[in-house]
């Protein structure tokens, strides 16, 4: 959205994103050439509104936030179980619970107008943060529609994935496994998603969902560990979701093999 055609809603996110960069409780500094080895920081000199040209605004997040933790937890709970054809239960898959960080960084990836991952998204807690974008062209579509198809889209990607890709992640030709194997990722207890709406430049109007997670894929690791569902989880297992370990369970989120 230009400067002049800015709404109240989307001039009081711009100054809720800058004020949680310049001004975060950690003192977390986003340009820090430490947080991002390859590639600028999608916060860092951002300022906090909808690129040049476009017209846009965010969703309010907030109504949707249970929907997006539930249409995850219960995928993950289901391949956890071995509920899905061709792959393993899991011994110790995080049940995801929202993380506002994450949610301002995938915010500022949206302000770009367009689907592509930005650089980079790390924070001091999440060193190796991973990110699921989708688009639907239109501005009018019913939220909650949009995030049951979409969510659903990217686990769907398991018809493509195999239990070798969840005992070991590797780089590979073929059709996208990316947006499953992030979600199922073991480790990935912690989510935060944006969206927005937009008319760009050309007079494209689409409908853009950016989800942030604690963890990215990570060559020569495991997307998750196979065994019985749930029997590493040391806080014990999530009672609404029986295959998934207990929301208290701690994950290390920055040490990897390789």
């Amino acid at each position: 959205m230009t400067r002049s055609q800015s709404s109240p809603w989307s001039i009081h996110l711009s100054i809720s994103l800058i004020s949680a960069v310049l001004y975060p409780s950690f003192c977390q500094n986003y340009c820090d050439p430490a947080l991002c080895p390859n590639g600028r920081h999608v916060a860092c000199r951002s300022s906090g509104r909808f690129v040049s040209g476009c017209n846009g605004q965010f969703v309010q997040v907030d109504p949707y936030i249970q929907q997006i933790l539930q249409l995850h937890n219960e995928r993950r709970n289901l391949i956890a179980g071995g509920g899905v054809s061709g792959f393993p239960s899991a011994v110790h898959m995080g049940t995801m619970s929202w993380d506002t960080t994450l949610a301002q960084l995938a915010a500022y990836n949206a302000l770009q107008c367009r689907m592509a991952h930005d650089e980079c998204r790390n924070t001091n807690t999440y060193r190796y943060a991973g990110q699921n974008l989708s688009i639907l062209f239109s501005r009018t579509v019913e939220v909650g529609e949009f995030l049951r198809q979409r969510i659903a889209a990217w686990f769907d990607e398991n018809r493509d994935a195999t239990a070798g890709d969840m005992e070991n992640y590797q780089m590979r030709g073929g059709p996208a496994i990316g947006h499953f194997t992030t979600m199922v990722n073991e480790r990935n207890n912690k989510v935060g998603c944006a969206i927005a709406r937009f008319t760009d430049a050309n007079n494209v109007q689409a409908t853009l969902l950016a989800c942030n997670y604690a963890v990215t894929n990570v060559l020569n690791n495991p997307v998750y560990r196979a065994g019985s569902a749930a029997t590493e989880c040391s806080t014990g297992r999530n009672p609404n979701y029986p295959n998934l370990c207990s929301s208290n369970e701690v994950y290390n989120y920055n040490q990897w093999s390789g």
